[in-house]
């Protein structure tokens, strides 16, 4: 499953990042998001709009185009 097929406040472990680029990966690397990091949904926009994580007391927004990329499982 991806972060957009997730509920908001679930908390998932990422299992695969690799089918972003990799410049986004080393982004979302430096912002502790890599795989094996958990995380929590916090909010999701209307129309395909971002998504906000949080992962290590940090809030993340990606592009929804971006985070159906990202491969999670239910922690």
């Amino acid at each position: 499953m991806s972060l957009v097929d997730i509920k908001i406040g679930e908390k998932v472990l990422v299992k695969s990042i690799q089918s972003l680029d990799q410049l986004l990966k080393r982004r979302l690397a430096a912002f502790g998001l890599a795989e094996g990091s958990e995380l929590r949904l916090k909010q999701k926009a209307m129309f395909k709009g971002p998504c906000t994580l949080e992962c290590r007391g940090q809030l993340i927004s990606i592009r929804h185009c971006d985070a159906k990329m990202i491969k999670v499982e239910l922690a």
